[in-house]
């Protein structure tokens, strides 16, 4: 009588073993933080008029990604003081969606909105491209 081994073992700390846990543990949360006259500056942001523009300008953005959900975003907004700061969840097939309609503008919240294009290319560029 033969004693069935598996045809495959991982043993402790072997070249398998270590490749398995690189590949679970490659997705970290990254945080990118830019200011709202980067946006400006890097034409992410549509500037309605003056009085956006300096709101805008005094604002900053903290965007994480979510490694247990693919393609979603948290969006930490700080507008200063005076103006309270705004948590959002964004789904980046939102983004590809106002892309391929062609939008113009997406809003963030009251202050900030993007140009689609441009944010998903700075995405695009800060998270996947390494």
């Amino acid at each position: 009588m033969t004693s069935r081994k598996p045809s495959i073992q991982i043993q402790n700390g072997g070249k398998a073993e270590k490749k398995l846990n690189k590949r679970i543990t490659k997705e970290k949360t990254t945080i990118v933080k830019i200011s709202g006259d980067k946006l400006i500056k890097k034409d992410i942001a549509a500037v309605q008029d003056k009085e956006n523009s300096k709101l805008l300008s005094k604002s900053s953005l903290e965007i994480s990604n979510d490694p247990t959900e693919k393609g979603v975003f948290h969006i930490l907004i700080n507008h200063g003081k005076k103006i309270p700061e705004t948590r959002l969840k964004l789904d980046f097939h939102k983004l590809l969606n106002a892309q391929d309609k062609c939008e113009e503008e997406y809003k963030l919240d009251e202050i900030v909105r993007i140009h689609p294009t441009a944010f998903i290319n700075y995405l695009n560029k800060k998270f996947h491209q390494k």
